[in-house]
């Protein structure tokens, strides 16, 4: 508890240079812990933001994936918010907005966080499982060849965005996580499964609908039908995606 108090006093100052030691300390702590080098499956898990964050919401669906022994990869919750800048200077550029005022101040606010988040990447890479974090405009500029960035309504363009940089990483079996009624998710998310696949022939996508009327053993079928997959895919040869 005395930790714990000293610890909230430290965030409680807003020092950004104490959060960073802090991430280092962690990043320290966590290479300290004894592992084995064996490979294991890895899998993958986006979709609609509260699905894809809130344990209740998805039946604890990582922490079930981590006890049949894989490795669950689940995007940054920033990215989401960091859409903002992205999508206004696509607006602008396409004439659906016309503010300078915004174009500024979003411009130099993108900047300004930037620095920071270029501070926090570069402590991140003495973790010995670092992985890239991709620039989202970079990211957007892919997704941009599937679908246009003027869909926007929910994780929009967001969501092959996620898709294609854990491909980058080698994240070949992914599961999306869609909530009842939400059109944008099922319609994107869906929707561009035939585009991707193309671009990469080795994508394994499974689609989960956590709407409440879904049994749980149905959602656990497909899930160990994924794993299985995962497992499978780890003793055969790749397929080459466009552009290798």
């Amino acid at each position: 508890q005395r930790y714990l108090h000293e610890l909230g006093a430290l965030i409680g100052r807003e020092d950004f240079g104490i959060l960073l030691e802090m991430l280092r300390a962690a990043i320290r702590a966590f290479n300290m812990i004894p592992v084995h080098d064996d490979p294991v499956p890895v899998i993958g898990v986006l979709g609609e933001i509260f699905v894809k964050h809130n344990e209740f919401s998805n039946n604890n669906i990582v922490d079930w994936f981590r006890a049949k022994g894989v490795e669950v990869v689940v995007p940054s919750l920033l990215s989401f918010f960091e859409q903002r800048f992205v999508n206004e200077e696509f607006d602008q550029k396409a004439f659906m907005k016309s503010s300078l005022r915004d174009r500024v101040v979003l411009g130099l606010l993108g900047r300004y966080i930037s620095v920071y988040l270029h501070r926090v990447e570069r402590a991140m890479k003495g973790f010995r499982y670092y992985r890239r974090t991709y620039d989202l405009k970079e990211l957007a500029a892919d997704a941009g060849k599937v679908t246009s960035l003027a869909n926007q309504a929910g994780e929009g363009w967001l969501l092959p965005a996620e898709i294609i940089a854990m491909v980058r990483q080698g994240i070949e079996h992914i599961v999306c996580l869609q909530p009842f009624g939400c059109l944008a998710n099922h319609i994107i998310g869906k929707g561009l499964e035939k585009r991707l696949k193309k671009l990469y022939p080795n994508l394994n996508l499974l689609y989960i609908d956590m709407d409440p009327g879904i049994t749980e053993v149905n959602i656990l079928n497909r899930l160990h039908l994924m794993v299985m997959s995962v497992q499978g895919e780890m003793k055969r040869p790749r397929l080459k995606a466009e552009g290798e």
